[in-house]
């Protein structure tokens, strides 16, 4: 759902910043302005009431809605590459969650290494890990190339 959709279902809106409003909150009949409305950068729509902390489900069952409605629809575009992030399941990921991922994955496979270094053996366990870690690493180089 559009927000401009969403804020035309609630009584009193005051814009209140960039992508921020006030609202009278449906669930339980609001006289002033006591919901705070945001849209997210991704098209959520967050919604909270600071008078009687209504939840969610009962802000948008009030208006003839579900939580489901306060996300974006989902489009196939947004599983691409888009403005520097990407999409695994759905979920984004900035840059900066693919380097902690791969310094994740790095000390899996330093940490290995170094006990090989000390002439341990690794465990089956161990090295079906590096196999994960080693493949998760390429797939992250196949994201950038």
């Amino acid at each position: 759902m559009e927000i401009t959709q969403f804020l035309n279902l609630l009584s009193k809106v005051k814009k209140t910043g960039k992508g921020k409003w006030m609202a009278c909150c449906p669930a339980h009949g609001d006289k002033n302005p006591s919901m705070a409305i945001a849209e997210s950068s991704n098209g959520t729509i967050l919604v909270h009431c600071f008078s009687q902390g209504c939840d969610v489900d009962s802000i948008t069952g009030a208006i003839g809605l579900t939580p489901a409605d306060l996300f974006p629809p989902k489009d196939e575009r947004w599983q691409k590459e888009e403005a520097g992030q990407f999409r695994i399941g759905g979920q984004p990921f900035t840059a900066y969650d693919a380097l902690a991922c791969l310094a994740f994955e790095g000390l899996i496979v330093a940490t290995v290494a170094s006990d090989i270094d000390d002439g341990l053996v690794p465990s089956p366990e161990d090295r079906e890990r590096v196999t994960v870690a080693a493949g998760r690493i390429l797939t992250a180089l196949e994201y950038v190339s």
